[in-house]
């Protein structure tokens, strides 16, 4: 019995279009595209003035059609075959070996008894091993040339021939399994090569040793009323416990919108300053460039839908195909509406960075949706970010979401600060917030108002929270497919809008805490404006909070500043329902007051958070900080980045084209990103970097006392030294 694979259960009960892309050649993708442009001409005219769901239906069918005719298709699951190590001969070979080990262990059983029965079992051993010998001469001459030149008649004679046979086979045998070996290893080792240029990503993960990532949900851990653990195997309550569980974590939120707080209804009110003109450009006509810059934007080998429409099949479209998707993509954009299935998802859970010990809490649910319906998102997300940064509407300081933004500002932000309090002596505190399941725990009510807001235009807004309303989803098991379930609440982790939809969500707190004006760590520095007066002009900012996405830190000068935050914080979390991890919230102190107390509370839960030690270090955005030794803290960390590179590389083989790479495009970037808020002298860069290149010398076949400059010169070698 086969067994089921993710593959097969997506395709259960439902026509998916199964198409290799990869395998698809010119002539392929030239004959899709005069097709499709035959089958759009004829559906394009009907495709006017009728409703939204009805022209996806009829766009779906032409795609599925089409490439189903012309393209070819993915061979569904086929069996595994070992790897063959034998050739026809070694199977003659092994075939013979067996027969004389055979023949000889006869031999070796029988006892003669002067009876004539006994005489009669003596001919036929001895004439049929003679037999066997005969065989042996004609079927392998080349041996028979190297073996016995001596016919013995007698039983004992005749054992011998065939044991000298065996020997002689066996190391034929061993010799010919050697080169066929060494013929796989070499094939394997020119793949990997050629994977430098083709497959980078598989190259690094099999050359690191990476293990294959997959959760296997054929069986989950709940806990019983009494607090004890329980392993749930029988597929049919694997299935309905699966389907619970993630019903219950897409809930409807406990929000009360006409019930807020006074504070929460000012920060929830239209924004003054924001002029709804500057939204003008999102309800206009989509171009076809504009939907050719989202699909840019896009990989190929991205996981398609539960249709099975890859992107390749939107890419690779006629002109008259296209301006029927542009066409479609502005009516569902000026009529804020999107047809009924696209809101049919299929969540595939993936596994976090921890063993998820078949415990659902330990697991990223990915929802896969429709690629069309994400070209189109794109271009509202384009277009909207556009205008959020180009006017600066989002005051909140959150560094993910729109263009040009990435985790190096936050961390260098960060890294200032704290290398103002230790210079300085200031008193210092940090605290690292946990939030569970931040985008499954956003409640469509509190999104439309923090939409309207920043005066973001009804139909647009529409638009937005039409994608998370009323979606159902089905969940990827390896018992099979759940039953489908309507999301109450919360945001697709999947969806291309998601980010900045979570920042536009998230900015009410992060702008209120940052209107506190007694609240925050302030940063100054005197500026040189005029060196030969020796004027200077003193620059200040005041730091409150810094957030990437949903990771967050506040920021503060003392403890009863950083309570108050928190409490402004924990109101926003009340109203909106969501929940903080406490346990893996961190507090980090510099320049404490020895009278003051090394926590803070967490109020509304009642519990507290106490300070990390000075020489422990916390984890932010992949930087390691401490209030005490975080550089050697950090130098360790990049030690062992190296040492378990070079670990893993030690005993494969590998070129020198490998190791420039592993070096310059794995190992470097890692290192610069970890320490990218450190200097380092020279001597320390290059003890560090010191094992990859004896490592690399070794495996180049190089002399170990070859100057380092040998390597790195950007003619010669090109390998990147740290410093």
């Amino acid at each position: 019995m086969r067994k089921n694979t993710f593959a097969r259960l997506r395709r259960k009960d439902r026509e998916t279009l199964s198409i290799d892309s990869d395998k698809a050649t010119e002539e392929d993708w030239n004959a899709y595209k005069v097709r499709l442009e035959k089958e759009v001409a004829k559906i394009k005219d009907d495709c006017v003035n009728i409703d939204i769901d009805e022209i996806w239906e009829r766009i779906l069918n032409c795609i599925k059609r089409t490439a189903g005719e012309t393209l070819p298709r993915k061979k569904r699951a086929p069996e595994l075959q070992e790897l063959q190590v034998e050739d026809e001969n070694m199977r003659i070979l092994k075939k013979d070996i067996r027969r004389i080990a055979k023949w000889c262990s006869k031999i070796k059983k029988f006892k003669f008894q002067e009876t004539e029965d006994s005489e009669l079992d003596l001919f036929i051993l001895k004439e049929g091993a003679k037999g066997l010998l005969e065989d042996l001469r004609s079927k392998h001459s080349e041996a028979h040339m190297e073996g016995e030149t001596v016919l013995h008649q007698d039983l004992e004679g005749i054992k011998k021939d065939l044991e000298v046979w065996w020997k002689l086979l066996f190391k034929t045998w061993q010799t010919e399994k050697k080169k066929i070996e060494e013929k796989l290893i070499q094939e394997n080792i020119e793949r990997k090569y050629a994977m430098v240029i083709s497959d980078q990503k598989r190259m690094i993960n099999s050359l690191l040793e990476r293990p294959y990532r997959k959760l296997r949900i054929d069986r989950v851990v709940i806990e019983t009323d009494d607090g004890e653990e329980d392993l749930i195997h029988e597929p049919q309550e694997v299935l309905k416990t699966v389907k619970s569980h993630f019903e219950s974590q897409f809930r409807k939120r406990n929000v009360h919108v006409n019930n807020l707080p006074d504070f929460w209804k000012n920060e929830y009110e239209p924004i003054k300053e924001i002029e709804e003109d500057w939204y003008k450009e999102l309800l206009k006509t989509v171009e076809v460039e504009e939907w050719d810059i989202a699909l840019s934007q896009t990989k190929n080998n991205l996981a398609p839908g539960i249709t099975g429409i890859s992107y390749p099949l939107l890419k690779n479209i006629g002109e008259l195909a296209k301006t029927l998707f542009v066409n479609f993509s502005t009516e569902c954009i000026k009529s804020g509406k999107i047809p009924k299935k696209w809101k049919l998802g299929l969540l595939y859970p993936i596994p976090k960075q921890e063993e998820w010990g078949y415990k659902l809490n330990k697991v990223r649910p990915i929802l896969l949706l429709e690629t069309f319906r994400k070209t189109v998102v794109r271009i509202v997300n384009n277009r909207l970010s556009k205008v959020l940064k180009e006017r600066d509407i989002l005051k909140g300081r959150n560094f993910a979401g729109l263009p040009e933004e990435g985790t190096a500002a936050p961390v260098h932000l960060l890294n200032c600060i704290l290398e103002d309090a230790k210079e300085k002596k200031k008193e210092l505190w940090l605290f690292f917030q946990d939030m569970k399941k931040a985008f499954d725990s956003v409640s469509l009510e509190m999104l439309d108002l923090a939409l309207r807001r920043i005066k973001i235009p009804e139909i647009t807004r529409s638009f937005i929270i039409e994608l998370y309303k009323k979606r159902e989803m089905e969940v990827l098991t390896s018992c099979g497919v759940t039953e489908k379930f309507e999301a109450q609440d919360g945001i697709d982790q999947g969806e291309v809008i998601s980010p900045l939809v979570w920042r536009i969500f998230y900015d009410p707190l992060l702008t209120a805490i940052r209107k506190k004006e007694k609240l925050g760590y302030k940063l100054q520095v005197d500026w040189p404006i005029d060196l030969s007066l020796n004027k200077v002009e003193r620059l200040s900012m005041k730091i409150e909070v810094i957030a990437y996405a949903d990771d967050t830190t506040y920021v503060a000068n003392s403890r009863k500043e950083l309570e108050s935050i928190i409490e402004i914080a924990e109101q926003f979390y009340k109203i909106n329902d969501i929940e903080i991890n406490s346990q893996k919230s961190e507090l980090v102190v510099i320049n404490k007051d020895k009278k003051e107390k090394n926590y803070v509370e967490l109020r509304q839960k009642k519990e507290k958070v106490v300070m990390k030690k000075a020489d422990k270090a916390t984890r932010f955005l992949g930087v390691w900080i401490s209030s005490k030794a975080e550089k050697r803290a950090a130098l360790n960390l990049v030690r062992r980045e190296v040492d378990s590179v070079v670990k893993s590389l030690r005993k494969k083989k590998v070129s020198l084209a490998h190791m420039v790479y592993m070096n310059n495009r794995v190992l470097l970037p890692r290192i610069e990103y970890r320490m990218q808020h450190h200097i380092l002298p020279r001597d320390l860069c290059d003890r560090v970097q010191s094992p990859m290149f004896k490592l690399t010398k070794n495996k180049a076949n190089m002399a170990s006392t070859l100057a380092n400059a040998v390597l790195t010169h950007k003619n010669i070698v090109g390998f990147k030294s740290i410093w």
